[in-house]
């Protein structure tokens, strides 16, 4: 009796744990292309700035319409400040991990959450200026997407809330704002 229900359990977890890995997690790696730019409290001039993406998520979906993503991704991200005291390009790249509220409905995809950045390094004109730079962002994040099979295109606004200029040299804010293109795929 006791060698039948151990075999009836795991029969059981093995037909419904693998229905439901196959229906309510998935996986995935993604890339792309970031365009950023900061918002500047003050009059200082800055225009965008590109760089890259690329990361992986996971899904736990809690019915068909609506999941929960996490991702870890890495990006480049900055923009060119044109105006005030200092000028030239200023360049971040972050280790990113969003945590999104998803909703699905026949393929399209909306979200929306909140983001933690953390710093890996920071240039300005060339030179190495992360001592000088915030080491921690927390951020929102909304977007949208397509969902085709295993094949994944999204498109996302992340406007950053904190002051990354920490030494605050200039006596100006510098907040990130990024737009992100990523194609992906899922498992």
């Amino acid at each position: 009796m006791k060698k039948s229900i151990i075999l009836f359990i795991i029969v059981f977890w093995g037909i419904y744990g693998n229905n439901f890995a196959q229906t309510r997690f998935h996986m995935g790696i993604k890339g792309g292309v970031n365009v950023s730019n900061y918002w500047v409290s003050d009059q200082i001039e800055t225009d965008i700035l590109y760089g890259y993406n690329f990361g992986v998520h996971a899904r736990l979906m809690f019915n068909e319409n609506i999941g929960l993503q996490v991702e870890g991704q890495y990006a480049q991200q900055g923009g060119n400040v044109l105006g005030g005291y200092y000028q030239g390009e200023w360049r971040q790249e972050y280790f990113h991990i969003p945590l999104l509220l998803q909703a699905h409905f026949d393929g399209v995809f909306v979200e929306g959450g909140a983001q933690y950045s953390s710093l890996i390094s920071s240039t300005f004109a060339g030179y190495d200026d992360t001592q000088e730079v915030s080491k921690e962002d927390i951020g929102l994040v909304v977007g949208a997407g397509y969902k085709a099979g295993p094949f994944l295109l999204g498109l996302r606004y992340a406007l950053g809330l904190i002051d990354i200029d920490a030494a605050a040299y200039s006596g100006d804010t510098f907040t990130n704002q990024v737009l992100q293109l990523s194609l992906g795929l899922e498992f």
